[in-house]
């Protein structure tokens, strides 16, 4: 005998009181976490405080949220637009093998190896040991890069002058490898972006650190999820595909055959890295997935087939939408990790938070749900994942890097403003979040946090010298409109006076030189010991020389165009790399300017090399990565393309005297199929002191320096999903 359906009378009265058992328990439960956060211990002065305990940290984002939750969920009205203070502050002829007698003699090291700046060139990087990741990383006798979805090993022979292609390791799956770091003994840590869901743990691992408990499975089941007769659901979050970091840990110290070692999964964005002494750094930004994947119920609806829905009005679903945010996990607000082993490695999955529930700082005034998470990761060839889960973490956004060898910091621009009209201007700030790293393997250090006026160009913006922090940053609008309201500052920052050797202090304002650029934005920043050099542009392009030891603007020198990135070439001469401009402010193509800069209170342009093409433009512009400067024959490299006349892709040479720069000479990838264009080359690098490596998306081509006449090449093979070439 079939049941019997309850009246819709009954339905609508049982469902009321269950709505109303609901609002009075959500009442009741609100009140609990917010005494609980209440208690969350002080800040020591850095504006941000600690958590005793997970049970605080939960009980923190539970009340916030509830408190915020409406009819609508997180939404203001039924057209979805969010609440301001939900959203954070973040808004850029192929020889595989060869013949055995070559791979051989190839993988016995006749590369040459050496010195980083000596014998070979390492990374283009913004501070002198601190390595920065990117697509190629070589020894010296072994050239690592990615190509799509693969990690290929070449082995350089002939004194530099010829490689082999010597292994390759597909790393595939739904994530594409972009960046990678190199240690010592031939470990990479090579790290992807993608999207998805954070894969469930069948059996949760016991956590390593007792304030760290062992994250609950993720899938609820069909039932968990679905409503009850009185329209309560009985679980909080669902799976919500989201941001991932993805981080291979690979063994190449067999040349001919790398191997994957882990697979780390982690929930968030990835911002960047750094490392230093055999440390790496991740920095991840997470927005919680809670906002959008809570089974909220919403004001009206209609009965279903075989089911009774009953309608609710703006009250109800309200309550009911408080009740599913107190009935969230950790999980379910918090970034956390899966590392799987490969192959026959030992060990198994685990899983955990990313960082440490009494490593994590909240700031006095709420400021949104996104974490912002230093994750700390060893390069050592012998040393496990084992900092994972014993991170710092504080609830911030995140979008531009800088680090020294012993902090790293982070800035996040706060431009939410900008989208109101202001009658002077947008008026937004950029927030400095500082971390220590000067404690090996362990993991990073929360140590304080500031506030600056504007926004940062990007990580050649900050700088420290002597335990004070210095940012550049431009106010005004940071876009086209209002750009008479711009005007560009150096400030410095330091840890409050009297602070504890120990713990969070505020970065404190210290000294400030202001009055750059008026009407114009920041295009370039370069700190060289107690001296910044600033580049602002509009129409013309004047070069600031900045006293840091007397926080002063010492001498300036207008010119026309502007340089995107400046780099020392030797006492007293910085060289610029950009764009020319005609007197109104037009560009014309890139342009490379010799500076002297020995008087700081005149400096000179020297020398210049431009490419008469207006519709030409360099990577460096925009990714110092891509220059090269080899020092020990003067010598600046960078790609260069232009779609113009007399088009080019390829990159250029240039020779640089003490008062002049001369071309050198040229390098071009030809095009490996006819009809086709010749290769944009990405990279340049010299391997044996004498030759110049290039490479571009299909090969690696090796020049002699002193003629660039080509000795050798190494074809890619075709990626995984591409049709061969």
């Amino acid at each position: 005998m079939a049941p019997r359906s309850a009246s819709p009378s009954r339905t609508v009265a049982a469902a009321a009181a269950a709505i109303a058992a609901a609002a009075v328990a959500a009442a009741a439960l609100a009140a609990t976490p917010a005494t609980a956060a209440a208690a969350t211990p002080a800040a020591d002065g850095g504006g941000l405080a600690p958590f005793a305990s997970c049970s605080a940290l939960l009980d923190y984002i539970r009340s916030e949220a509830v408190s915020r939750v409406g009819p609508y969920g997180f939404r203001s009205n039924p057209w979805w637009r969010r609440r301001g203070d939900f959203r954070s502050d973040d808004f850029r002829a192929r020889r595989v093998g060869g013949p055995p007698s070559a791979v051989a003699e190839a993988s016995a090291g006749d590369g040459g190896g050496g010195e980083a700046g000596v014998d070979f060139s390492d990374t283009n990087t913004q501070v002198d040991g601190v390595a920065e990741a990117d697509v190629v990383k070589t020894d010296g006798a072994s050239v690592y890069t990615l190509v799509g979805s693969t990690l290929r090993v070449v082995a350089t022979a002939a004194g530099g002058g010829d490689g082999i292609e010597t292994g390759v390791l597909a790393l595939g799956g739904d994530t594409s490898p972009d960046e990678m770091l190199l240690g010592a003994g031939g470990r990479l840590l090579i790290v992807g972006r993608g999207w998805g869901v954070l894969a469930p743990t069948p059996t949760p691992s016991p956590s390593r650190r007792p304030d760290v408990p062992p994250p609950r499975r993720v899938v609820p089941s069909e039932e968990e999820v679905r409503l009850q007769p009185g329209g309560i659901p009985t679980s909080a979050a669902q799976p919500k595909r989201g941001q991932l970091t993805v981080v291979w840990t690979v063994d190449a110290s067999d040349r001919r055959a790398p191997k994957l070692l882990s697979t780390t999964r982690l929930e968030g964005r990835y911002v960047s890295s750094r490392s230093v002494g055999g440390v790496a750094r991740l920095v991840l930004a997470a927005s919680p997935p809670s906002g959008t994947n809570l089974p909220f119920r919403y004001p009206g609806g209609r009965p279903r087939p075989g089911r009774h829905v009953v309608g609710l009005s703006k009250a109800q679903a309200e309550a009911v939408n408080k009740m599913l945010v107190l009935t969230t996990t950790l999980q379910d607000w918090f970034p956390r990790f899966r590392t799987e082993p490969a192959g026959d490695t030992r060990g198994g999955v685990t899983t955990g938070y990313v960082a440490s529930c009494t490593r994590t700082y909240r700031p006095a005034a709420f400021a949104g749900y996104n974490v912002l998470s230093i994750v700390t990761l060893p390069l050592d060839a012998d040393a496990p994942l084992s900092s994972l889960g014993s991170g710092t973490a504080i609830f911030a956004g995140g979008n531009t890097v800088y680090s020294s060898i012993g902090s790293v910091y982070v800035a996040t621009t706060n431009y939410r403003e900008v989208l109101r009209p202001i009658p002077n201007g947008p008026r937004f700030h950029t927030s400095i979040h500082q971390f220590s790293i000067d404690n090996g393997t362990k993991g990073a250090t929360y140590r304080g946090s500031g506030v600056v006026g504007g926004s940062v160009l990007n990580q050649f913006s900050m700088h420290e010298n002597n335990d004070t922090f210095y940012v550049a940053t431009t106010l005004g609008a940071p876009w086209w409109r209002s750009r008479n309201t711009r005007v560009s500052e150096i400030t410095a920052l330091r840890r409050a006076a009297g602070a504890p050797a120990s713990g969070p202090s505020p970065l404190t304002e210290v000294g400030k030189v202001g009055n750059l650029g008026r009407g114009e934005r920041i295009y370039a920043v370069r700190y060289i010991g107690a001296a910044a050099y600033v580049v602002t542009f509009r129409q013309v392009d004047p070069l600031y020389i900045i006293s840091l030891t007397d926080m002063v603007a010492t001498g300036e020198l207008k010119i026309p165009g502007f340089s995107s990135y400046l780099h020392p070439v030797g006492p007293g001469r910085l060289l610029g790399v950009g764009q020319d401009a005609t007197e109104t402010g037009r560009t014309t193509g890139v342009k490379v300017t010799l500076f002297d800069v020995s008087d700081v209170r005149a400096p000179r342009e020297l020398a210049t090399w431009a490419e008469p093409d207006f519709a030409s433009s360099s990577s460096v512009q925009w990714d110092h990565r891509a220059f090269l400067y080899w020092a020990p024959r003067r010598l600046a490299v960078l790609p260069v393309n232009s779609y113009g006349r007399d088009a080019f892709r390829g990159a250029v040479v240039l020779r640089l005297g003490d008062a002049v720069i001369t071309e050198a000479g040229r390098v071009t990838h030809p095009p490996l199929k006819k009809n086709r264009f010749a290769s944009t080359i990405d990279r340049t690098f010299v391997i044996g002191r004498e030759w110049l490596w290039t490479r571009s998306r299909d090969r690696f081509q090796v020049q002699s320096l002193p003629a660039l006449r080509v000795s050798g090449s190494v074809v890619f093979g075709p990626a995984l999903g591409e049709e061969k070439a």
